[in-house]
Parts: C-alpha cells; structure tokens; sequence
C-alpha cells in the first residue's frame, strides 16, 4: 500500500510495510473515526485495524491497533472503498468474488461503529445491475441530497436523478461493470438501510 499525506505545500509518500506482509496487498482501506484519527482496515475477518507510522526508510511500518471479531461472511469480504464518517458509524462497500462458471461479484454495505470499531449492521450480498463482474471504483455520501440529471457519460455509463433527494441523505457509488465500463448510481441512505 501507498500512503501520500499532504503536509501544507509539500508531499510526503511512501510504500508501508508489515511484520508477515504478503506478497500481493491490495485490499487495504482508510477511513476516518468518531475522533478525526485516520485509520486503515487490514483484514476483515478477524478485523485488524491499525495506523501508518513512518519510518528510517522513507516510507510507513503498519501499526495494529485493533482486532476485533467479525461475522464469518467476512472473512470472504475484499476491501472494495473507503469508509465514510456518517454520524457515530462507518460506512463501507466491500464485495465477495464467487468462481463459478466464471467470476461473479457480489457486495455487502455495512456500518462499523465509529469508536469502537465494532460492526453494526450489514447488508445481504447485493448487486448493483446484475452483471457478473461489477467492482466498485467509489463511494461518497451526500447530506443535502445533491443529484444530477439522467445523463450519459463518455464511457457509456448512466448517472441517475434521485427524486425527492432532499428526504434523506444520498450514496453516489461509481463502480465499473465487466472491467470495461464506468457507471454511476444514487440511492437514499434509508433504502440501503431498509436492506440491513
């Protein structure tokens, strides 16, 4: 993993290491915690979270900070987005890949509290359109319901207008479908809710 902080006008990077790394990382995720503390997601089952210190060489040890113990389906979770800082909860999307025929892919969105890192609550495996490969490529949440217009975009993916936005908050999730298109989607943060 590669962690750039932006000191003012300059900025700092550099690769981050681990006691046991593996050879292939790719499914860390950051977010920020009730107490404004950035903190990354290790694994998800058992959860291990921690904190990026830097180091004499230039670039940042790993520090676990936390273990807690997480519902089985877990451990078949891959990081997918960043969490998002809604009221005493984070948010995230994580996706289970199923080998099948071929891949499929499948998402979860679920709440960590954000003090104790426990998790709350989550949704059923999920799918965005139906498609067999949709990976997310991003996860914003909007307070004033903010929306766009039904409109194409250059790759051929869709955005969508929320009616009555304003009722509640509004998750944008970009992902991609079958790696070779961008789509966007919006909906209500009670919707997802419902589904948990």
């Amino acid at each position: 993993m590669l962690v750039v902080e932006n000191l003012s006008t300059n900025t700092s990077s550099g690769l981050v290491i681990m006691e046991g790394q593996k050879e292939v990382e790719k499914n860390w995720v950051m977010f920020e915690d009730a107490a404004g503390n950035l903190k990354i997601v290790y694994n998800w089952h058992d959860l291990v979270i921690g904190d990026c210190i830097p180091n004499t060489e230039g670039g940042y040890t790993f520090a676990k900070t936390h273990t807690i113990k997480t519902p089985a389906i877990f451990k078949y979770f891959r990081g997918s987005t960043n969490g998002i800082l809604i009221g005493d909860e984070i948010w995230f999307i994580c996706h289970v890949v199923s080998y099948e025929d071929r891949r499929y892919y499948y998402h979860s969105i679920f709440t960590l509290d954000a003090t104790t890192y426990e998790v709350r609550r989550f949704t059923p495996l999920l799918t965005f359109e139906g498609d067999k490969v949709e990976y997310t490529l991003g996860f914003v949440y909007r307070e004033d319901g903010t929306a766009l217009e039904k409109s194409a975009n250059d790759s051929g993916g869709t955005r969508y207008r929320i009616e009555n936005a304003d009722e509640d908050g509004t998750f944008w999730i970009g992902y991609s479908k079958m790696d070779n298109s961008t789509h966007y989607m919006a909906i209500r943060k009670s919707v997802v809710e419902g589904l948990m």
